[in-house]
């Protein structure tokens, strides 16, 4: 045998931690194998829990009425109310089902010595200055992953107790104590259970919760301004009943919980309420007896009557029942019909002085655009066909601004969702699908879109919104100071497609684009890489300079129509050749990229042409594989006079304007 094989002897033997020693040939094949088997241990440390001191004093009230008394609750004599979900005797009898549901017999328990001791010195008190109660649950940790009514069930389901404690202050600086009671039940895990909380797991943090959410509401129910502090050797329970932390999983449990709370903290008054974290096992009495009936209510059961309420007539309404309490949260009055929510009442109309009255300024807005769509092929720095390349998006980015563009629609980008700005130029990108597609928005900051009394006017960042994004189709929302427009940017599929996906992309195009709501004061823009001919001239959304038409003719037609949009490149403002896309081969040409723009805007477009001078960087042009793209591009300057926004008729007399390149569309 080898040291290997009489190391796994010696595992299999119980000597999980052997080390061989020496391993010897005696007489022919017997071995003799010295080794030492190590139980290492680990020193302990030494933790001494130290109890911790009994809780400080609190102010004392010297008020016994009751916070909550029907009585007090004038009658409404409203239209209009906020209702509470229940009545006002409803109301009454839940703040005085607390009464009479505390157990005082301990004589079946074994009680540790210093709970004993703690008993025998508690007495009769003559007054009560402060309520002191200790809470606790009990969960068996090897059961936390089964289902809970499974463990309900088996006879192991999560409890929990609390003791409650009647201090009077006495003139000595110390306090009397008597003993009032105490409560212990099991976790209930049936939704129709009237004593269902919402847990829907075990473990210590739900019995810790439900032990302070059961104490918390018999307090709530006894209905008086006592005094009282709360202690738990739950840290988390204690921060989450103050609302000093929270939860990640916000559930029934919880709310209760902090409602609860909320309640207290409404009409106690300062300093009378306090939840204080105890140390657990340390010898403190009230801890020690809480601890021991929650896990003896568990292995005896005592079937004690709970507090006679049903939490599914009471859950929806304790998370707002602080609104009962609270006198100065601004809230609508309470009345015995719920709360007044009578609509107040409008100021006087003021009459209209004359001679104060001055006219809307009119001011002169002249809007200037320009636009343009892009099939780059990719902007990775690297892909398997060589179409990106480092630093492709800069070079890109530079021509865009150098051209005088505003806005450019980017197809097949392949880029993963985002949105950012450099050199002044916003981008938002749709997101590939699996490296495929990806449109993208680009849209220069610094170039103004309006000039107002000759100041310029600028997009910011924080003029779009996303309104929908896609791997072929991203729609942005712009709202500037003078502009409200819709940009959408689509990339459509092509003939290789079939019929049927074809149409069902240009229908999905068309119902997105109507389920943003786009408004009558709202342009729709459409930077689209088409993947079809815009087919035979109507005069009206295609223009003379007509195509023949192709497979998804037909769709792009219709969407033009549904959406009443034209095609400036196919009207006469448009100059230079029409192709945007060329063969492998370099022998069939076509246009089938577009800017598409509202029709009462289509004479209003001072320029069109291809952007022969923008270069796509595509490697693939220059080694003649693939087809080649060619962005094209258009401008139109508007202008508004006047307190509303309209667009000027004579804007064709603006076309060889000066300005026009400075403002709108430059070309090189």
């Amino acid at each position: 045998m080898t040291t290997k094989d009489h190391m796994r002897l010696l595992h299999k033997r119980g000597c999980t931690k052997a080390a061989i020693i020496a391993d010897e040939i005696v007489w022919k094949k017997i071995h003799q194998v010295i080794f030492t088997s190590n139980h290492p241990t680990l020193n302990q440390p030494a933790v001494e829990r130290v109890m911790t001191p009994w809780p400080l004093r609190q102010p004392r009230v010297e008020n016994d009425c009751s916070p909550f008394s029907s009585q007090d609750i004038e009658d409404g004599t409203s239209s209009c109310y906020l209702t509470l979900g229940c009545t006002m005797q409803e109301l009454e009898a839940l703040f005085q089902s607390g009464a009479n549901t505390l157990c005082t017999d301990l004589s079946s328990f074994e009680i540790p010595d210093t709970t004993a001791g703690a008993l025998e010195s508690c007495t009769t008190i003559d007054r009560i200055d402060r309520l002191v109660i200790f809470t606790d649950g009990s969960s068996i940790g090897g059961l936390r992953h089964q289902p809970p009514h499974l463990t309900d069930e088996q006879g192991c389901p999560d409890s929990w107790a609390f003791v409650v404690l009647a201090e009077q202050y006495l003139e000595d600086g110390t306090s009397a104590i008597q003993f009032l009671g105490w409560q212990a039940q099991p976790v209930r895990y049936d939704n129709d259970s009237p004593a269902f909380l919402g847990t829907c797991h075990t473990g210590s943090d739900a019995a810790e919760r439900e032990a302070m959410f059961w104490a918390s509401f018999w307090r709530l129910t006894n209905n008086s301004f006592v005094p009282t502090v709360f202690c738990s050797d739950s840290r988390v329970t204690c921060l989450q009943a103050t609302g000093q932390m929270g939860t990640s999983a916000y559930d029934e449990t919880f709310q209760c919980l902090r409602g609860t709370h909320q309640a207290l903290e409404a009409f106690m008054p300062t300093g009378t309420l306090k939840v204080q974290h105890v140390h657990g096992h340390a010898n403190d009495p009230w801890n020690d007896l809480a601890d021991l009936l929650a896990k003896r209510v568990r292995t005896e059961g005592y079937y004690l009557p709970r507090q006679p309420v049903s939490l599914i007539k009471w859950k929806p309404l304790i998370p707002f029942m602080w609104m009962l309490f609270s006198k100065h949260s601004g809230l609508p009055k309470l009345t015995l019909q719920g709360f007044d929510v009578t609509a107040p009442a409008l100021p006087p109309e003021m009459p209209i002085d004359c001679d104060e009255y001055k006219p809307p300024k009119h001011r002169a807005i002249k809007y200037t655009l320009s636009l343009a769509t892009a099939n780059v092929q990719s902007l990775l720095s690297r892909v398997e066909n060589g179409s990106g390349h480092t630093g492709k998006t800069q070079y890109l980015r530079e021509q865009f601004k150098a051209h005088g563009l505003q806005v450019l629609g980017v197809q097949e980008a392949r880029t993963p969702q985002s949105c950012g700005t450099q050199d002044q130029v916003l981008r938002i990108s749709s997101g590939h699908q699996k490296g495929q597609y990806g449109v993208e928005l680009w849209i220069d900051l610094e170039r103004p879109y309006a000039y107002v009394d000759g100041r310029p006017n600028f997009f910011a960042k924080h003029n779009f919104v996303v309104l929908y994004a896609a791997p072929r189709l991203l729609i942005v929302r712009a709202q500037a100071e003078h502009l409200a427009a819709t940009f959408v940017v689509a990339h459509a599929p092509h003939s290789g497609y079939t019929r049927a996906d074809r149409e069902a992309w240009w229908q999905t195009l068309s119902d997105q684009i109507t389920n943003c709501n786009t408004v009558a004061e709202e342009n729709l823009y459409v930077l689209i890489d088409v993947n079809a001919t815009a087919g035979p001239s109507d005069l009206c959304h295609v223009g003379p300079r007509e195509d023949a038409p192709s497979c998804s003719t037909r769709y792009f037609r219709d969407f033009l129509s549904k959406h009443a949009l034209g095609l400036p490149a196919t009207f006469p403002v448009h100059e230079g050749p029409i192709e945007t896309w060329t063969t492998p081969d370099g022998q069939h040409k076509s246009r089938i990229d577009h800017v598409a723009v509202p029709l009462h805007q289509c004479g209003q477009c001072v320029f069109s042409e291809v952007l022969n001078t923008f270069d796509l960087c595509n490697l693939e042009d220059i080694r003649g594989s693939p087809a080649s793209r060619t962005p094209i591009g258009l401008a139109h300057v508007c202008t508004g006079v006047g307190a509303e926004i309209h667009w000027a008729a004579k804007i064709s007399e603006r076309r060889h304007s000066p300005g026009l390149l400075d403002e709108g569309f430059a070309r090189s």
